[in-house]
């Protein structure tokens, strides 16, 4: 995880989450980098908050 992102969420206190998907090999998948910005922000104790009416990762969290 790098650095920049765990500095970046420090500065928050409310994390919210849409979408959640990039493309790979021509083909639509779940974004991991959301994953490890989710998994900061609990560890740093933001609120968090995934749309999961957006569909995929923030469906998922």
């Amino acid at each position: 995880m790098g650095n920049y992102r765990q500095d970046l969420i420090s500065y928050s206190g409310i994390s919210i989450f849409l979408l959640g998907n990039k493309e790979e090999n021509k083909t639509i998948v779940l974004s991991n980098g959301m994953r490890s910005e989710y998994e900061i922000s609990k560890r740093q104790g933001n609120f968090l908050i995934p749309i999961g009416r957006t569909g995929y990762m923030s469906k998922e969290l």
